[in-house]
């Protein structure tokens, strides 16, 4: 992803906070308007940096070995966000590397400050989630923190689905993430790529019906749960809603958000405005009443300069005021097809985005019709408006590039009254007013009121279907039957089956936790592991073990790939350390298991109930005995690792890797 040099953060390793920042122009959502010279689509996320205040740890990050529930009270105060401290095996988040009960799978997206990561858990809750990591310049900078914190509060106070399920914020000894719901559908951005790609005109526009239900329905809703608990956004657009299932959408990235609330007894609060509601963000150890905090003469810029108010451009204090306006800049996007300064923001005009906005607003919004005259309008109009000032600096006279016609929806004036009559509405708001959702929503519910000139022929409405393509049963596979297989069927919670496409199609470099042994097998070893060491009842213990015992005794190791150096060969006759170190460390396994003779291990009640019902175990071998006797093939797999070891080290050492000096 290409990095404004304007982007990057000034920070003071004193205090650790940020002097200066701003957010946004390298954005998914205003890259892809303009010709490939002008600029290269960006990335998934924008450009995340944030102001000290923000900056700032609201709580502190609270090193405790033992520490494993989310939610700890002290004198009587949430801590939200606090951190725990798990080990790490790997370089997370490598593909293949382990943080805490976390086995990272790849790479969702990365913005300026951090990265998104797929996971996979060794518990059986949250098997699948996502990591946000800082990339390495921002390491230890407090934004990690600051967004862990606001997330785990919005997660814990506000309806379920509003914000992705927060599972906790994990430290090591190198690192930190911030784990959360991984969300299978799609970002707003994505879900209008899909549409863009079937439109006959190559517009960005989506259907009307879409863009009032993505917006008046989905993100207005969300923003409004959000702010009733003193959380503004600041930044809000089409790639920070993201699709869970069906309708369903909830608000991700909240790296820029902070709360309008402060203590009443605070030197920042505003004794004349206290805050109506008792949910807020308290400070640890503070259980009082709570105000709105000063309004500041001048901020920092927030946001995405796509769709970041007039107010945000001209340094006022960002209050949910902007975020709604913001919503309104993504509606008449997604309803037209782009915005009047869509072309400057691709290209990082911050400034002409904000003179384009003052122009648009001015007199009442006397040229709000602007809003809705379509991409290819505004993207003419762009070039048209270049090349007249290139002519201006020279002699050469050519033809002014001639503009399309703007979309009719800019000429129903009904529409463009609806859009006046929102933002005039919110001009008129002040830092510490609510804005009227409800009028808001009535507005952009106005735009399905169709006349004949704004039918929608070319673009196509979006599938509501389910964000998978495969059921639960579509997902279990048949394993191969090269070699003896152990299955225990274990109950619906008991066990949280992965889905084992998930390890497909990923390659595995350097940084994983077992160099590069496959993926999936990878993913079993460190199941095998875990159970060890987090009390895992014994029959999941043996499930897991056999996962790990069995490929290694009967299937090929290739030396070439497992091996390190990548000189070796199946058949060189030479010792493999990576093989015999997994075959002791299987075995080492199932010693702590006291070889897995328990009855628990075969028996629903164990030695409680000798005449409990036995687990059902699919043993697929060649032995009749073995497929009849669980025990005795466990004892069968256990003989086989003996044997395997002590002929692996008969063996002798391989010889190093060749040195290359090119």
């Amino acid at each position: 992803m290409m990095v404004d040099e304007e982007l990057k953060q000034e920070i003071d390793c004193n205090d650790q906070q940020h002097k200066e920042s701003t957010n946004g122009d390298n954005d998914p959502d205003t890259a892809k308007l303009v010709d490939p010279i002008v600029l290269a689509k960006g990335s998934e996320d924008t450009a995340q940096l944030i102001d000290s205040a923000a900056a700032t740890p609201l709580h502190s990050s609270i090193g405790d070995a033992t520490l494993e529930k989310q939610q700890t009270k002290r004198l009587g105060a949430t801590v939200y966000g606090q951190a725990i401290q798990v080990t790490e095996k790997g370089e997370f988040p490598a593909v293949g590397s382990i943080l805490g009960p976390y086995f990272c799978l790849g790479k969702l997206g990365m913005g300026t400050f951090s990265s998104i990561h797929k996971c996979v858990s060794f518990q059986k809750e949250n098997r699948l989630a996502a990591a946000k990591v800082e990339l390495g310049d921002f390491q230890q900078s407090g934004v990690l923190e600051s967004e862990a914190t606001v997330l785990d509060f919005l997660y814990r106070s506000l309806p379920k689905g509003t914000v992705p399920t927060y599972i906790g914020h994990y430290k090591s000894s190198k690192g930190a993430a911030l784990l959360m719901e991984y969300l299978p559908g799609k970002d707003m951005h994505y879900m209008r790529e899909d549409i863009m790609a079937t439109n006959k005109d190559s517009s960005r526009r989506i259907a009307v019906k879409d863009a009032v239900y993505l917006t008046a329905d989905v993100m207005l809703p969300l923003l409004k749960e959000i702010h009733q608990v003193g959380i503004i956004h600041r930044d809000v657009k089409p790639s920070n809603c993201v699709r869970r299932q069906g309708k369903e959408f909830c608000m991700v990235d909240f790296g820029l958000s902070k709360s309008i609330v402060v203590p009443a007894d605070a030197e920042v609060a505003d004794k004349d405005h206290a805050w109506p509601d008792s949910r807020w963000l308290k400070p640890l150890n503070y259980n009082g009443p709570g105000c709105y905090r000063k309004e500041r003469a001048k901020a920092e810029f927030r946001g995405t300069s796509m769709y970041a108010s007039p107010r945000v451009h001209q340094g006022r204090d960002y209050c949910p005021r902007d975020d709604v306006w913001s919503l309104l800049y993504v509606f008449c996007d997604l309803v037209s097809g782009g915005l009047p300064w869509m072309s400057h923001a691709a290209g990082r005009e911050r400034e002409s985005c904000q003179a384009f906005k003052e122009r648009i607003h001015a007199n009442d919004g006397e040229e709000s019709a602007l809003l809705l005259m379509g991409d290819h309008y505004h993207v003419a109009a762009f070039k048209r408006e270049k090349q007249l000032a290139a002519q201006s600096q020279s002699s050469e006279s050519r033809s002014a590039i001639s503009l399309p016609e703007p979309h009719p929806m800019s000429k129903d004036e009904h529409k463009v009254n609806l859009l006046r009559k929102a933002f005039r509405h919110l001009s008129e708001l002040q830092f510490y007013d609510t804005p009227d959702y409800k009028l808001i929503q009535e507005c952009i519910w106005g735009f399905l009121e169709l006349n004949d000139a704004c039918k929608e022929l070319s673009i196509e409405e979006m599938q509501w279907g389910n964000t998978s393509s495969k059921s639960g049963a579509d997902a279990v596979k048949t394993r191969p039957m090269n070699y003896p297989t152990w299955d225990m069927i274990v109950s619906a919670d008991d066990e949280s089956a992965i889905d084992e496409t998930v390890f497909q199609e990923v390659e595995v470099r350097n940084g994983s936790a077992y160099g590069g042994l496959p993926l999936e097998f990878q993913f079993k070893i460190g199941q095998m592991e875990y159970n060890q060491t987090h009390g895992v009842k014994v029959h999941r213990t043996l499930n897991d073990w056999m996962q790990v015992a069995l490929p290694l005794l009967y299937k090929e190791w290739d030396a070439k790939k497992f091996e390190d150096g990548g000189h070796r060969t199946s058949t060189d006759g030479f010792r493999r350390d990576r093989f015999l170190s997994l075959l002791q460390s299987c075995l080492d396994c199932a010693k702590k298991e006291d070889c897995f003779q328990s009855r628990d291990c075969y028996y629903y009640n164990g030695e409680v109930d000798p005449t409990s019902k036995r687990r059902k175990v699919d043993i697929q071998v060649a032995h009749e005995s073995d497929r009849k006797s669980p025990l005795v093939f466990v004892s069968r797999v256990l003989v086989g690792l003996e044997r395997a070891i002590e002929l692996e080290k008969t063996k002798k050492s391989p010889p190093p890797a060749r040195i290359s000096f090119s």
